[in-house]
């Protein structure tokens, strides 16, 4: 009986965590031909704004009792940007290709009410292809509370507008329902990017074997 019990425990943790995106939803037309192909743009008009800073001494931020807007969301762009096998490149609307690729390819923050309690929300429509053409993420006032809370909502936001779902883990990665004091790309929230834009699209083609193991495909 204690074995079985031991069994069924060791598969949950399996089963349980990992990272989850939307069914259906081939995340943005980009790709990684060329840098310019790889680029999403993001619109914000707050870039200015001061807030108080407390991340960790581990994070690029330290160092200064507050921070503007713009140097968290470059904070998070380089987050996303340095995960290795994936294509992503994120960059704001002031970036020099914005005026001719941003059709189809941008993401827009604005203040506003998110709805019920939460600190944020993301919502985004998709082509006939089911690839992601437009995101609007609504900022409630509390995320300029501190520096660690928006970089942990606007972050998980941003996940949600690249095509991450809340994964079964509901607690570790920055795309989890409760992070408390989760600000920074898990590596579960790292492994799900690659998924959505890998660089060589043969490492992500795997059979599903309820996460007992993985066999490539031919």
């Amino acid at each position: 009986m204690i074995i079985k019990i031991f069994i069924w425990v060791f598969l949950f943790l399996i089963l349980s965590t990992g990272f989850r995106t939307y069914p259906g939803v081939q995340g943005w037309d980009i790709d990684n031909s060329s840098t310019t192909n790889s680029k999403l743009f993001f619109v914000y008009t707050n870039g200015a704004r001061v807030v108080t800073n407390d991340v960790d001494s581990d994070h690029s931020l330290y160092g200064t009792s507050t921070v503007t807007v713009e140097q968290m969301m470059q904070a998070i762009f380089s987050d996303y940007n340095s995960i290795q096998s994936a294509y992503l490149t994120l960059v704001s609307s002031s970036d020099g290709d914005f005026a001719s690729r941003g059709t189809d390819r941008t993401i827009t923050l604005v203040d506003g009410n998110p709805g019920g309690v939460q600190a944020g929300v993301a919502r985004f429509t998709t082509n006939s292809n089911h690839q992601i053409n437009e995101c609007a993420v609504t900022l409630g006032e509390s995320v300029y509370d501190s520096s660690k809370t928006f970089l942990g909502v606007v972050g998980h936001e941003i996940g949600h507008c690249l095509g991450l779902d809340h994964p079964q883990d509901t607690v570790y990665a920055l795309m989890s329902y409760y992070r408390a004091g989760i600000y920074q790309l898990d590596i579960d929230d790292k492994i799900g990017i690659v998924n959505l834009y890998p660089v060589n699209s043969s490492d992500v083609q795997e059979v599903q074997t309820l996460g007992l193991s993985c066999t490539r495909k031919n």
